[in-house]
């Protein structure tokens, strides 16, 4: 009996690889965890903290649209949340799925890129969601063919329906490429009537996500990146590197020099992120 558990876990493990092999989801924790590197310690609280969010842990806010101007530190936020709602995968715990857009990565600028990703994540979580996926595999010549976005659309709606609460975050929206199928596909997953899904998403303020997000989210649903807000995590940055950075500790014994440095950071981010204008002082 013992033997038979060993070489169903073996074949089990077999066609994992291979499907996976076959979907190629990208990675989205390599931006991920590049964001955490950059983030100080406390960055993005007056969000994880603010009533907004919590509505939107409980279920009473569906959808959040996070916007900003570029370089206000949207990922690192973006980054904070999904740290915020990263739970140990168990039975009855919130499904966590997350994807990074990058301009720099040809594999995370496009919806496909988005589901077959996003549909690889399922699988940390307890359930035979790895059903769905075998079915897709047979029915593309097992995987002689690639799914078609539809086809990834369907399995992907199959795994979720399966699923009582999801969490879903999208950092930098506006860096898709395929925006014109991305955003009806929000809408669609939204609208759905089990209520179990919840979709947070970041991005600039483009034309087309304003027109297309306003058209169904309510106003209180819809969340401009501040820059007092911002500036408070700007400021936390810009002490935190006067304080500890080598490369700067020649500054430390001078009270007054610091303050001037840290007026002066700030003057120049303008709510944008700090660490291009602190390079200036190294």
């Amino acid at each position: 009996m013992k033997t038979h558990s060993i070489i169903e876990t073996s074949a089990e493990r077999a066609r994992r690889d291979k499907i996976q092999k076959w979907l190629s989801p990208s990675d989205p924790s390599t931006n991920h965890n590049k964001a955490l590197e950059e983030r100080h310690d406390g960055t993005g609280q007056w969000f994880t903290r603010g009533r907004i969010f919590e509505s939107f842990k409980q279920g009473g806010v569906p959808f959040l649209w996070l916007h900003g101007i570029p370089g206000c530190g949207k990922t690192i936020l973006s980054a904070s949340i999904i740290e915020d709602l990263d739970q140990r995968p168990s039975i009855g715990t919130p499904v966590l799925l997350y994807f990074y857009f990058d301009f720099n990565d040809n594999r995370k600028q496009r919806l496909e890129d988005v589901l077959r990703t996003l549909l690889w994540q399922t699988l940390r979580y307890p359930g035979d969601f790895l059903r769905e996926m075998v079915q897709l595999y047979a029915s593309c010549q097992e995987g002689g063919v690639q799914p078609s976005v539809k086809a990834l659309l369907q399995t992907l709606d199959q795994v979720l329906q399966m699923m009582d609460d999801v969490r879903i975050v999208l950092d930098a929206v506006d860096e898709c490429t395929t925006r014109s199928a991305l955003l009806p596909w929000l809408d669609s997953l939204v609208k759905q009537e089990s209520g179990s899904i919840r979709i947070l998403v970041t991005s600039r303020k483009e034309h087309d996500i304003e027109i297309e997000f306003e058209r169904w989210l309510a106003k209180d649903a819809i969340v401009p990146l501040r820059q007092l807000e911002v500036d408070r995590d700007i400021s936390a940055y810009v002490l935190a590197r006067l304080r500890n950075d080598r490369q700067l500790q020649r500054w430390q014994k001078k009270p007054k020099i610091q303050e001037e440095i840290e007026t002066l950071l700030m003057e120049k981010a303008n709510g944008m992120c700090v660490s291009s204008s602190a390079a200036i002082l190294l």
